[in-house]
């Protein structure tokens, strides 16, 4: 919104299935935390959770926390914006520069090594994605970070999904 810039958001809830009473705890002590920072987090008997998602099997389940807020952006998109955002107070962003080491100055500023010369800042923000393990490291930190290839199945609309969409309501992913 701060930029002006579109990034796709589509919101389409989300619903966290629990099968046990462990885990059905565990969303209690999420839904507190996500609470402090406004997110809002709904709790759902297996009842509901069939009205919600009615393609769901329910059989055994305990209960279920909703996120209606939850929804998914164009990362791209997101990217884009977020750069805009931070070149517009003042940030400089350098592309396809590969880091080769951090450190602090006596200052408390930073110094980053990178393929191309020294730069020194006062904030390093680290958007290495992949690379997350190599740059936390420069750092002292352990960012447990693994790449995980993804599968994808793509179908048919199913009918339940389409009559959902005709009545202006989330497709409430699965």
């Amino acid at each position: 919104e701060e930029t002006g810039m579109n990034v796709g958001f589509r919101n389409v809830s989300n619903i966290r299935l629990a099968q046990t009473q462990d885990r059905m705890d565990e969303y209690r002590q999420y839904a507190g935390v996500a609470s402090t920072i406004g997110v809002q987090a709904d709790f759902l008997t297996p009842d509901e959770v069939k009205e919600f998602w009615p393609l769901c099997n329910t059989e055994g389940l305990v209960g279920a926390i909703r996120h209606p807020g939850d929804g998914y952006i164009q990362p791209a998109d997101l990217t884009q914006a977020l750069a805009r955002g931070a070149r517009d107070r003042g940030a400089e962003i350098y592309r396809n520069t590969a880091v080769t080491g951090i450190s602090r100055t006596e200052a408390g500023e930073w110094k980053v090594t990178t393929d191309k010369g020294e730069i020194t800042c006062e904030h390093v923000i680290s958007a290495t994605g992949n690379f997350a393990r190599q740059t936390g490291r420069m750092v002292g930190l352990n960012v447990p970070v693994i790449p995980v290839e993804h599968q994808y199945i793509v179908t048919e609309p199913h009918e339940a999904i389409k009559a959902r969409h005709a009545e202006g309501l989330p497709e409430m992913g699965v």
